[in-house]
């Protein structure tokens, strides 16, 4: 009984984020880029976002997606 209500207490505060954020959306100047709700706002469930790329990995992944070009 208790993980189904915390269960439904997340899917609740998705649903009030997820609105909140078509509101921010709604009425951001056209120049602005649009908010994500996982950015915005947060919530104990969710994912972590994946740590930045350094400098040397940065550089392997573009020197991969360079030889695409080449086919």
């Amino acid at each position: 009984m208790c993980r189904g209500y915390h269960r439904r207490n997340a899917n609740q505060w998705r649903q009030t984020r997820l609105l909140a954020t078509l509101q921010l959306n709604a009425h951001r100047p056209a120049h602005a880029l649009p908010f994500v709700p996982e950015e915005w706002m947060p919530l104990y469930g969710d994912t972590p976002p994946p740590p930045p790329m350094d400098e040397q990995e940065f550089d392997e992944t573009m020197a991969r997606l360079a030889e695409f070009d080449k086919l």
